[in-house]
């Protein structure tokens, strides 16, 4: 799914300077006893862009076009559904927009 317009750019998960400068993108996981969270959510860093941004006065990480990130999960059950919220951020070259969106995701059966 495509959630990022062609001028924009999302920032990481990670960002260098936590207490300043852009919101990082973030992942809340709802509570399911069918699924259990393996470790924490990657991204794939092999597009992302690290520069000193002029604007928040630090260095930030971002991605242009399209980004994987990755929640390995085992499964409890034959069929389960993992829900939640991803929190982000997208920036153009003018303004920057604070999202959040819901998404439900089946696993087996």
């Amino acid at each position: 799914m495509r959630i990022l317009p062609t001028d924009w750019h999302l920032y990481s998960q990670d960002l260098s300077s936590p207490d300043a400068g852009p919101l990082p993108t973030e992942f809340a996981f709802d509570v399911n006893e069918n699924i259990a969270l393996i470790g924490k959510v990657t991204e794939d860093k092999s597009k992302m862009h690290s520069v000193m941004d002029e604007a928040f006065g630090v260095q930030v990480n971002y991605y242009d076009g399209q980004v994987t990130f990755t929640q390995k999960v085992k499964i409890k059950s034959d069929k389960a559904s993992l829900s939640g919220f991803v929190y982000y951020m997208i920036c153009n070259e003018e303004m920057c927009v604070p999202k959040d969106m819901e998404f439900d995701i089946v696993i087996g059966g």
